[in-house]
């Protein structure tokens, strides 16, 4: 049979506990260069992989393992599959010896999207893996297999028939002239290990002996007495309830950790969603009212998302006192190209509201009106006072347009917009952006 990524395991059922300077060391060695990211796949592969499978009983079948498998580690196991067997004897190889790992391994390479820019490499998999259903289907692979499996025959026989398989993966061949290069593992390595990053805790376990670390651990039993102090403490007085409403456990920082979204109100009326578990935090500005209205159009993810944002957005500040310092020529620059006249919607009448640098993504957070710009003789000359209609008969000196809008951009176009006014992305919109880019959990709707 051949196995598929399209189920896994919501929790790691095999695996090693890691000392967690283990991980530090070798993630500073590949960031430094002391060792290549291909390296590091390897050293992942065997705490992820090697090392949980040899505690497994021999009576247990590869199937029975497989089911049990987190997706990230069917990725693992399927990728490390392809590349032992490619590095040795080519794509053919691959896929003679290890069969049932084809459609996962192709899965895994659509998954990861480890390809080069060259739009022809990213369909290379896909016609090698229909040319080995092929042989297959027409029964070559099985007189293949049958001639090189008779042992009675010369080792020099069996070889021959063995190799004629090449022929009939043609595509493998041209995996193979960029696979073993090096500017092409650059790629592919970086990718990968990035999804390791992501994925650590679905892949393997940390060791953690200091009391510290035992103290910060949120679960059921705690998370509303910890939430109820952290409330408190923010408002200086008891909150009236705390329940928890949802949880869910993802993956942060290599840790797999739980998450709790908190209902609460307090005395003075005040109802609301707060969080806890691998971090706590709320939006004083945000009421229940507000997130039952964001609902309507929007999932639990998007919260989860804007409280992820947050805590990521205040942890970075703690660490560059600059982020969020506005260079005013960088800015002048960027609306200058934001509201070229070629362009068929421009952002007017802008005001910056926010600006932050996270990693080296630069985000400009302005509010103003959107013009749609179709006639492009009669472009205004003053941006800063143009008036903008939604729609109806256009008036002398009025465009037609969206008004009051939050708008946001990284680059030199403006990357989305949401109306000033909505509930909660309007205001956290800098939250919003950093947590939708590093997302814990997937869209699965919600409602109260």
């Amino acid at each position: 049979m051949m196995y598929s990524l399209k189920t896994g395991a919501k929790k790691l059922n095999y695996s090693i506990a890691i000392p967690l300077p283990d991980l530090q060391n070798l993630q500073e060695k590949y960031a430094h260069s002391k060792i290549t990211k291909e390296e590091a796949f390897w050293q992942y592969y065997d705490w992820s992989i090697t090392k949980p499978l040899e505690k497994i009983s021999s009576k247990k079948t590869l199937e029975d393992i497989w089911k049990k498998l987190t997706k990230p580690q069917k990725i693992m196991y399927s990728l490390g599959a392809f590349i032992s067997q490619v590095n040795n004897g080519g794509v053919w190889q691959f896929m003679f010896n290890k069969i049932e790992f084809t459609g996962a391994a192709g899965e895994a390479l659509e998954e990861l999207n480890v390809y080069s820019s060259n739009e022809y490499i990213k369909h290379d998999y896909r016609k090698a893996f229909k040319e080995l259903i092929t042989i297959l289907n027409n029964g070559i692979f099985t007189e293949i297999l049958d001639q090189w499996n008779d042992e009675k025959k010369p080792f020099e026989e069996r070889w021959d028939a063995f190799k004629k398989g090449y022929e009939h993966i043609p595509m493998g061949r041209a995996i193979e002239k960029y696979f073993y290069k090096d500017d092409y593992k650059i790629i592919f390595y970086d990718k990968l290990i990035a999804y390791i990053e992501k994925n650590l805790g679905f892949l393997v376990e940390f060791e953690s002996n200091t009391d510290t670390a035992k103290k910060q651990v949120i679960d059921k039993n705690n998370a509303i007495s910890h939430f109820t102090t952290y409330l408190k403490e923010y408002y200086n007085q008891e909150p009236i309830s705390v329940a928890i409403y949802y949880t869910a456990k993802v993956s942060i920082e290599s840790q797999a950790v739980n998450l709790f979204l908190m209902q609460f109100s307090m005395p003075d009326g005040y109802q609301s969603i707060g969080i806890t578990g691998y971090f706590t935090m709320h939006l004083p500005l945000v009421d229940m009212a507000e997130i039952k209205k964001m609902y309507q159009k929007f999932h639990k993810q998007e919260l989860v998302n804007i409280y992820y944002g947050g805590y990521l957005v205040e942890e970075e500040k703690k660490k560059n006192p600059k982020a969020t310092v506005l260079n005013q020529k960088t800015w002048d620059e960027r609306l200058a190209k934001i509201q070229n006249p070629k362009n068929t919607q421009i952002p007017v009448n802008v005001k910056v509201l926010e600006y932050f640098k996270y990693g080296k993504d630069e985000w400009f957070i302005y509010e103003g009106d959107l013009m749609y710009n179709d006639k492009k003789d009669d472009f205004p000359q003053d941006l800063n006072n143009v008036k903008v209609q939604w729609s109806g008969k256009e008036k002398k000196g009025e465009y037609t347009g969206e008004t009051d809008c939050v708008f946001f951009t990284k680059g030199n176009t403006f990357g989305g917009r949401s109306r000033t006014n909505a509930p909660v992305t309007g205001k956290y919109r800098i939250y919003d952006i950093i947590g939708s880019q590093n997302k814990l959990l997937k869209d699965n709707a919600w409602g109260f």
